[in-house]
Parts: C-alpha cells; structure tokens; sequence
C-alpha cells in the first residue's frame, strides 16, 4: 500500500476534523454552563492571531507552528461555537403550573393514554405579574388523551396548562436519558393532563419546509396502509422506505438485530446508495444532450432531495444526501472524480457545524464510522478474494462490505448495544439484493396508486417477497449461536479498541515501530479497563421506582411484568405488586409466600388485609400512593413491628440480589 493512500486518509482535513471535533467535547464535557464566553473569545481570537503571524512571517519560529495554530483555531472554534449552542438551550422553567403557548413540531406519537409531544415554547402567561414571557425553547409534552379536544398535529397552536422541569433521568437507566433529550434540543419536559391543553384552530398555520416534508411522509404512510399489505409486509415497507418503525413488532426487531441487518430498518446510506444506482440507470439517456453532465447530475440530486423531503428529512437521510451532494457537485465542478475521503471529511464538518451536539449522536457515529471503515478497509479484504464470475463478484464484494463496515464499527456496537452478531455475513448475503426488490417494489406501489388493479399486482408480490424475508431473517437469527451477549463495554474502552484495530491494520500495512508502540499501549490501557470493570461488576438488584419494578444486570435493564395477575419474579426474588383491591384475588387457605410486596397507587386495603392473603419479608409503598394512606400503613407496620420502606417522589428503592451459579 502506497504512502500517498495513507497521507489521503489523514491529512488535511481529517487533523482538522478530529480538532474541532475535540473542541466540541471540550466545551460539553470539560466546561461548566456558566463558563464564561469572552474567555473563548479570547483563546480563539489569540489562536486567529497566531496563525495569521505565522502565515504572514518568514520567521523560522512562526513558519514552523503554522500546522499547530490551524489545530489551535480549529479546537477553539469548536469550543466556543459548542458552548454558545449550549447557552442557548438554558432557560429558568418556572417551578409552578402556568398557561403556556407552543407549536407543535413534529406528529406525535401516541402511547396508551397520552399523546407525546414535541413542542416549540414561544411563551407563557404569569397571571401574578400579569405579563407574558418569552421562551423560545424545545420541550417535549405528555398531553393526557381528551376525547373533547381535536387530535395535535404538527405546525398547529397549542395551549397547555403544566409545570415544566428540565430533563431527569431516572435512577433504573443504564444510560443518560436527560442528555440524550439535551443533545436534541429538548430544555424540559412536562404532563398536561385531561382538560389541561387546547388545540387552537383559529391561528392560522405556518408550517416550515420540515414540516411539510412531515405532512408529505404522513400521506406516503396513508397511502401504504391503504394499499393492502398484510401487516408483517406493511411494517417491513414503512421501515425500509419510509423510517417508520412503529410497527415493527418486537420479535420482527429482536431478529433483525441478532442476524446483524438492523441496519437496513433504519433508512440511511444503503437505502440512498440503493436509489442512487438507480437514477444512474435511468437517468443515463441525458448524458447524450447538450450540457448532459449537468443534466445528469442535476437530476440525480432533484431525485435525491426529493426523496429526503417524502420521509421526512430524517438526520440519517439528510447525512447520506448531504454527502451524495458534496461528491457529485465536486466531482462536476472539478471536472474529475472527487476523492471520497475529503468530501466524507467535509460533510461530516459541515454537519458539526449546523448541529455540534451531532457529534453525540449514535446514528452519526455509526453512519460516518461504518463509510470509514469500508473505504479504508474495503480494498484489504477484497483483495484476499479471488476475481471471479459477476455472481462470485457480487458474492465477494457483499462479503468484503459487510466485514469492512462490521470492524469499524464493532467498538460501537459493543458500546451502545452490549451484543454482537455472528452470522452478520449471512445475513447481509440475504438482505442485499431483497432490499432492493423491496424498495422497488414500494415505490411502484406508491407510484401506482391510482392505478388500483396494477396496484393490487404489485402488492400480491410485495406481500409473498416481505414474508420470505422476514421468515429468512428469522431463520438466521434462530440458528444456535446467532449472537453474543453482555459484551458491553464504556465509552472509553470503545476508543481505545477503535484505537486498537486501526493499529494493527496500518501495522500489517506499514510495519512502522511507532504503530506497534501504541497499539502494545491500549491494548495494555483496555486490557487493565476491563479487568477494573470485571472485578467492580455489582450483584443484580432489583429496583422500585414510580409504579414499576425493574430487573438490573450489568448494563442491561427490564422492566419485570407480572404473571398469575400481581406477582413479579426475577433473580429468585418474588414480589407482589398491588395497585388495586385484591382482597378477594386468593381464596387459599396458606397466604402467598413472598419477598417484597410493592402498593401503588389504587391500592384499597390495609394490613390486615394483606397479611391474610401474603407472607412477605418487607412492604415498599410507592410514592403514587396518597399520603394519607401511607401514614396509616406505616403505623400499622410499626405496632406490628413490620419491616417497610415509604419512597418519596422521584427516588428509587434498590434491593441487590445474590448472584446465583450453577
């Protein structure tokens, strides 16, 4: 391998990538919110002034930092773009329930009793000071269900009565739920309950181009849903050509993950790639008129934008689109074929740019991961093929792909998901080329909507074509050994194994000592890591919290559900959880034997009564059960010297469990 390929990967703008990159983890990580802004202005103002000295000086000193101050203004200019964002998104919610006005953003999605809301605050009413106060944040709303009212839809007015608290994550999370809502943007979130929110009707609508592009991807929806399709090939259309993966069933996404595919329900990159090719084919015949390239080209792009406007302008669709554009706009103005590493460099910059806080984002990580590791890996692994026929050059080129993409984002993956496939080889060899049958075939369904009996055709191959690739997903994923389990690993022991694979690729390559150095030195740092981790792993626990018992193992958290009507059973624990009269649920002669006995709120009794019917070691009230009742239960417990726990608001009951061998 050349040196030319190496310099091409890392250098420039991959340096300049990973320093404004190290600016925005800085200001996010490093810097508190009340740091203040003149002081980066200055660091970044000193970093401007010494690269302008030492572009414009011959001086040896100067000229020989140059490289080091294009770093410097880089990661300042991260540091200080990202902490402006961030001050931004701080605001004072009040700590009372007011009259609030907002737009709602994006359709919301609907739970069992409460439509989910993203909602634009642009003020509220403080009837004492009689004023109205600008807000201008995101929040996400809880709008208990009301049958009076019309159903929220995006662009519309919505006024709500509600106390609004910034983001909290609650203590049985493996992961933090609050920053995750912060890097998208949403400040607080808040319940409005039954008769407590308005949907106004008369202030007319002004929808922005996103939320036509919202409107548009509903009316794509409506239309597949109306077209026929058995719900197994409904869900599997929605989410390979629409994003729509409310109606993927649980075992349909727990199949997909074990075979290694479930990247293909996620419309991204392939899904682009995928009608890229196409509009290559059937936009070929202009390249023979005047002009043809820009033709070409321009078509190519109207078709792409198109596209992203129909589902929506989804981060993922965008982020691929975005890239196709720099690629192919390069390549037509330049006159020659782009180099792909600077256009995904760029892309990946102009992103962070408009949304520092991407660089946060799961699915950006993966996406820009995933391209990174096939075009530096890609080549390795095709070449230890041999040339072949076109269907053992499909069959390699698949091969060579999947393994490519696997090893970049393998830490990953670990990382956010604890799991590992192991037939992802297989299970990409099936998807690939069933994929675009998919997608073709949803497109003429949609194309060909008014055409209702060509219609019908299409839907009947549609149908048969989605049943076989689900049960062939299935398949793999039930073969033994489909994938492996509690691999997880924390985010820095995700860098240091990137760290780690990169290290011995550019070894094998280059054979440079300073490469063996530090791939000998992370592995040592990952190695002492994971062994602090292993021997700091605490025992299971069972944890109480608003109304739910949860089963915690490592990283991986369950809500338990309760069987034989109340009972909760996990680590050899029993619990009863009561959340409404069961005083006439047993009629045994022996009361139940249990560990814990949870009371929520509906519980009717008292313990007398529940000693009738349980045996238990401790009783747990819940902080939803009134207050009143509580203190009655808890001097019942005390005069008959019964062990309990009475939870305040917000705080988690934590029982840990023995673990058990066999």
């Amino acid at each position: 391998m050349s040196s030319n390929y190496s310099i091409n990967i890392m250098y420039p703008f991959f340096r300049l990538i990973i320093a404004f990159s190290a600016g925005i983890f800085i200001s996010d990580r490093l810097l508190p919110d009340s740091f203040p802004m003149w002081i980066l202005l200055v660091v970044l103002g000193s970093s401007l002034m010494g690269l302008f000295l030492s572009y414009f000086y011959s001086h040896k000193f100067c000229s020989k930092y140059f490289g080091g101050f294009v770093l410097l203004v880089f990661m300042s200019g991260g540091t200080f773009w990202t902490h402006w964002r961030a001050q931004q998104l701080q605001f004072n919610w009040p700590d009372k329930t007011l009259l609030y006005e907002g737009t709602i953003l994006e359709p919301p999605s609907l739970t069992d009793k409460t439509y989910a809301c993203k909602v634009y605050v642009e003020k509220y009413y403080d009837d004492s000071l009689r004023l109205e106060i600008p807000v201008h944040q995101e929040i996400l709303l809880y709008a208990v269900r009301d049958s009076l009212q019309n159903i929220p839809d995006t662009g519309v007015k919505l006024l709500f009565y509600a106390q609004l608290e910034p983001p909290s994550t609650p203590p049985y999370l493996s992961f933090d739920y609050a920053r995750y809502l912060y890097y998208r943007g949403i400040t607080a979130t808040g319940v409005a309950y039954w008769g407590h929110w308005k949907v106004d009707t008369v202030m007319p609508v002004n929808l922005t181009c996103r939320q036509y592009a919202l409107k548009c991807h509903e009316k794509l929806a409506g239309v597949l849903k109306s077209s026929g399709l058995r719900p197994d090939a409904l869900a599997v259309t929605s989410a390979l050509l629409l994003g729509e993966k409310d109606l993927l069933t649980e075992d349909i996404k727990t199949a997909f993950n074990a075979a290694g595919v479930s990247h293909v329900l996620a419309i991204s990159g392939l899904h682009i790639g995928i009608i890229y090719f196409l509009l290559l084919f059937l936009l070929r015949p202009l390249l023979f008129l005047p002009a043809g390239r820009w033709l070409h080209t321009t078509g190519i792009l109207f078709a792409l934008w198109f596209f992203a406007f129909l589902t929506g302008l989804v981060p993922s669709v965008v982020r691929a689109v975005c890239m196709t554009t720099v690629y192919l706009l390069s390549s037509l103005l330049i006159g020659q074929r782009s180099s792909t590493w600077h256009v995904l460099y760029l892309t990946a910059f102009l992103m962070l740019v408009y949304q520092p806080f991407y660089l946060f984002d799961v699915g950006f990580q993966l996406s820009f991961a995933a391209v990174f590791s096939i075009l530096l890996f890609y080549s390795f692994f095709r070449s230890k093929f041999p040339a072949g026929n076109t269907l053992l050059s499909y069959l390699y080129d698949t091969i060579a792909v999947t393994l490519a993409a696997q090893t970049g984002t393998f830490p990953l993956i670990c990382c956010y998901f604890g799991t590992f496939p192991l037939y992802f080889i297989i299970g990409n060899l099936f998807v690939a080329p069933l994929v675009v049958l998919i997608i073709v075939l949803t497109l003429l369904v949609l194309g060909l909507s008014w055409i209702p009996l060509i219609q019908s055709w299409v839907v009947l191959c549609l149908n048969f074509l989605s049943a076989f690739f689900v049960n062939g997903i299935s398949f793999i994923a039930s073969l033994p050994y489909a994938s492996i389990a509690d691999v997880g690993i924390t985010s820095l022991q995700a860098v240091l194994l990137s760290i780690i694979l990169f290290a011995v690729y550019f070894f094998y390559c280059f054979r440079r000592p300073q490469v063996l150095i530090a791939l000998l030195i992370s592995l040592n740092i990952f190695g002492l890591l994971k062994w602090k981790q292993t021997a700091s792993d605490t025992s299971p626990q069972i944890l109480f919290y608003n109304r739910e018992v949860y089963y915690k193992e490592g990283t991986r958290t369950e809500r338990l559900v309760p069987y034989n009507a109340c009972i909760l059973s996990a680590g050899g624990v029993l619990t009863g959880k009561l959340s409404r009269d069961y005083r006439n649920l047993y009629t045994k002669e022996r009361p139940l034997q249990l560990d814990y006995l949870f009371l929520c709120k509906g519980f009717k009794g008292d313990l007398n009564d529940l000693r009738r019917l349980f045996v238990f070691k401790k009783l747990v009230m819940d902080s939803s059960l009134p207050a009143k009742q509580r203190i009655q239960l808890a001097e019942q417990c005390n005069n008959s010297q019964t062990d309990y726990v009475s939870m305040e608001k917000n705080t988690v009951y934590t029982v840990l469990v023995k673990k058990q061998f066999y």
